[in-house]
């Protein structure tokens, strides 16, 4: 495995309770990096788009999510992103600290619209040199 030194806490926008997605979503400053399985990278987040499903989840979730949120176990939101691998897990092949993917962060597996995600390493991708890390973003 190669990490990166820890950096301590980092930002995130989460929800701690189902309902209006004007009212519940918060942004946290205090998100703790998780441990990183062999199978799992952590990405440093540049992009994140906005799913249709980011807002339904927070007013429609609890229809399927078992364990609902609280403020000491939010629920991180995003799905969509774009970014840097800054660890990579001991078991993943073909991807490398410093190489700019993009890819989708499962329900539950910790978010994309925050500073870092970490996510099971097939769920990313190499992103093509020739496109930029936003639409807006000059090549």
């Amino acid at each position: 495995m190669v990490a990166i030194t820890n950096v301590g806490t980092f930002k995130a926008h989460v929800f701690e309770n189902f309902g209006d997605v004007f009212v519940e979503i918060k942004l946290r400053t205090d998100v703790q990096h998780s441990g990183l399985a062999a199978h799992r990278v952590h990405i440093k987040v540049h992009a994140a788009a906005l799913n249709p499903f980011d807002y339904k989840l927070v007013e429609q979730s609890q229809l399927f999510i078992l364990e609902p949120p609280s403020v000491d176990k939010p629920f991180r939101m995003g799905f969509d992103m774009a970014g840097t691998l800054v660890q990579v897990g001991a078991d993943v092949k073909g991807l490398m600290v410093g190489d700019a993917v993009f890819g989708v962060a499962l329900l539950g597996q910790s978010g994309s619209f925050a500073e870092y995600v970490g996510v099971d390493a097939t769920l990313v991708a190499p992103k093509p040199a020739n496109l930029a890390f936003t639409p807006t973003e000059a090549k």
